[in-house]
């Protein structure tokens, strides 16, 4: 089948994109990991189990090496599925398009124009907002980290308590059953100290 090059900006990183003659959008999974930072194994893993996933064989890159890319409709069944594993990084993939799209409908439904480039830098900057909380998260789920954000203004570190006490309490949903006593005694505490911290700073505010 032939195509052409069609290379985009998606949350701030630059992928490769194609278009095929039948009007078909595809772009390579190994890239799309980039985004939200999952193992290259883990899609050729997940491929592996897939029946019927349509194909592309692509050039990419300045050295033309070949490579396989695959429709966006499998690329987002890709996407749901690191959701369904409860993958941060793909909840807030999800959370920053909807916001880049619902704030996009409101404007344009009212008369005010929303380029491309306007949108996807909505996305972003909602990404990047939403990953660094993440980050966060994911260098410890206890409150030891607190210590890096008390100097923060007052309405950023209830951000943070609110999306970390969000995320404990959605990965203690999921995995409580196969912690050890004195790992769910400190995310329970960890929960505790979070809806604390909240609601002393939203009693400030």
């Amino acid at each position: 089948m032939t195509y052409r090059q069609a290379p985009f900006s998606f949350a701030g990183i630059e992928l490769d994109g194609f278009l095929t003659e039948d009007g078909q959008t595809w772009t390579t999974l190994t890239t799309f990991c980039s985004v939200i930072k999952a193992s290259r194994q883990n899609a050729s893993d997940w491929l592996a189990k897939q029946d019927g996933v349509e194909t592309l064989d692509v050039r990419v890159g300045k050295f033309n090496k070949a490579a396989t890319a695959y429709t966006v409709d499998t690329i987002a069944d890709y996407l749901d599925y690191r959701v369904k594993l409860g993958d941060h990084r793909a909840i807030n993939l999800y959370s920053a398009t909807f916001k880049a799209d619902l704030e996009r409908s409101i404007k344009e439904a009212n008369g005010e124009t929303v380029t491309a480039e306007q949108h996807e830098e909505n996305r972003r900057v909602t990404l990047e907002r939403l990953n660094y909380l993440t980050d966060l998260y994911d260098r410890g789920q206890k409150p030891e980290f607190w210590e890096e954000v008390k100097s923060k203004p007052d309405e950023e570190r209830a951000a943070i308590a609110k999306i970390s006490l969000k995320n404990l309490r959605r990965d203690m949903q999921m995995n409580s059953k196969y912690y050890k006593p004195e790992t769910l005694k400190s995310k329970q505490d960890a929960i505790a100290f979070y809806q604390q911290e909240i609601a002393e700073l939203c009693a400030v505010n």
